[in-house]
């Protein structure tokens, strides 16, 4: 029996993760997108995540197609860019090509599957591509929510047509989000309708044409025979706008003549081999500089990876080495210790003793895709190293800092706790917190008065915090506003009053959160 064959829309999952996070303090779109993708191949052996690519043909057919939407955020698209080169370097096929969107290459890759014999699973959270569901053995899971599967019945149950019959259906009620006009007057109801009656687009825009006409080409909307097809109200919008809904027919119909080699399907696929990082042990120290032995670099891009000059970093000691014990044993069998044996802390004997060993930790996490929002091996080691100078554990700092344009930033919580252990500090409390207004209150004992904070709802809707923008899920700050509030009150306060605490960051710097 032939695998089934997964497809998996990266336009849908990325841009829902982004929308999802793009107003907290960082955004994790790209691992949560990588989780994603894992989700929907779990099981299957043959799978190929799909890509939008170029200026789409819908915009030659259509110039005001999807128009409504804002411009793509750039920090968006520096994290798409991120997502599909970790993908590679994970060892996915993705497909894409110039001027198709995805739907049109996964529609290309199910119409081929299914000839083929492949039974087809599509990971979309896009309606227009619930038409493939006419093809036989596939299923669609729906990536939002609950991640349901829907089937060819689900299309019934839920648009009252057939799946061949959904781009019919859609062209007749428009679709706001893709800025797409129907027929004016037809909502699903009366969509439905007119397909079941009629079976088809074309049957209904014949039996229209069929009517007797006025003298100046008017299709007469009243008596027994336009009955039969419709009322006079939706027959008269039919007529007027007949060339937006062939227009949208054709802008929602998928293509199935994308250029892909479908045969790559079947090839098997490796992750890249991992930049291996410099052994740090074998370097040798010289004037609180170290010069470091060249990296060993596999794959296709070795060369253009290769550096010609060793690399300078600051000395760094080691943690001390456990002591050894000096025993000695009598003729009695008693037991003499010379030298206590001095434990290492439990904590510290789980972390690395060197930067060799701090390298090769952050190769190993990076090859193993578990902190996918930090882009290379050297910026997982980098972030364990800032961690390091607050005390914290390695794979502490990793879960307590985000990136933001390409530097490492504490977690607003991470602050208020930094905040507190500062010597300073005599108290750092909260006070109140609601769904309107969050406040802190500090006594840093270098003031001779306490300093309160309070960051309201009024505050994060004139910064545009609480804006929904066409298209987008609502942000955490309309579902958890009082979450919102309490960590950034939190965090200024910090800002202001225990600066040092947080690696030096200012206000300015975390402006753009």
């Amino acid at each position: 029996m032939k695998p089934e064959i997964t497809l998996i829309d990266l336009s849908s999952l990325f841009w829902s993760s982004w929308h999802a996070t793009e107003k907290d303090i960082s955004s994790d779109a790209v691992a949560i997108t990588m989780a994603a993708v894992r989700r929907c191949h779990e099981g299957s052996d043959a799978y190929a995540v799909c890509l939008d690519q170029g200026r789409s043909f819908r915009k030659d057919l259509h110039p005001s197609y999807k128009a409504q939407r804002p411009e793509k955020d750039h920090a968006a698209l520096n994290q798409l860019a991120d997502v599909k080169r970790k993908l590679i370097d994970a060892g996915y096929l993705l497909w894409g090509a110039d001027g198709f969107e995805a739907d049109d290459i996964i529609a290309t890759a199910a119409t081929k599957a299914s000839a083929a014999g492949h039974a087809v699973r599509i990971c979309t959270s896009d309606k227009d591509l619930l038409q493939l569901l006419a093809l036989p053995l596939s299923t669609v899971v729906r990536t939002y929510n609950t991640w349901d599967t829907w089937r060819a019945t689900s299309v019934v149950e839920k648009f009252g047509v057939n799946p061949d019959g959904l781009g019919d259906y859609l062209a007749l009620v428009g679709d706001s989000s893709d800025n797409i006009e129907g027929a004016r007057g037809v909502g699903p109801k009366t969509a439905k309708d007119l397909l079941i009656k009629h079976h088809s687009l074309e049957r209904l825009y014949d039996r229209l044409d069929a009517l007797p006409h006025t003298p100046d080409g008017q299709p007469m909307t009243k008596g027994a025979q336009a009955a039969e097809v419709s009322t006079p109200a939706v027959l008269q919008n039919l007529h007027d706008d007949r060339d937006k809904v062939m227009l949208a027919r054709q802008l929602v119909t998928l293509r199935t003549d994308a250029p892909l080699k479908f045969e790559e399907i079947y090839e098997k696929r490796e992750p890249k081999a991992a930049l291996e990082m410099p052994d740090m042990d074998d370097a040798k120290f010289e004037d609180d500089r170290i010069s470091i032995p060249s990296p060993s670099i596999s794959g296709p891009h070795a060369e253009a990876a290769r550096g010609g000059e060793a690399a300078a970093l600051p000395k760094e000691e080691p943690y001390p080495k456990e002591p050894t014990a000096s025993i000695t044993i009598k003729q009695d069998g008693a037991l003499t210790v010379a030298t206590p044996i001095a434990p290492v802390a439990f904590e510290r004997g789980l972390e690395p003793a060197s930067l060799g060993q701090l390298f090769k930790l952050a190769a190993e996490l990076y090859k193993a895709g578990l902190y996918a929002k930090f882009p290379t091996p050297q910026a997982i080691a980098a972030v364990m190293m800032r961690g390091r100078e607050l005390g914290l554990g390695a794979l502490s700092s990793l879960d307590s800092f985000h990136v933001v344009e390409g530097r490492p930033y504490p977690w607003a919580y991470l602050l208020v706790s930094l905040a507190k252990s500062s010597p300073d500090c005599e108290y750092f409390t909260l006070v109140s917190s609601s769904e309107v207004e969050a406040t802190w209150e500090t006594k840093n004992r270098r003031n001779p008065s306490p300093t309160r904070y309070t960051y309201t709802i009024q505050e994060a809707e004139k910064a545009g915090l609480l804006v929904v923008k066409p298209g987008k899920q609502p942000g955490p700050w309309l579902t958890r506003p009082r979450d919102q509030l309490t960590k950034t009150a939190g965090a200024k306060l910090q800002r202001v009053e225990y600066p040092g605490s947080g690696l030096g960051i200012s206000a300015e710097e975390m402006d753009n959160d």
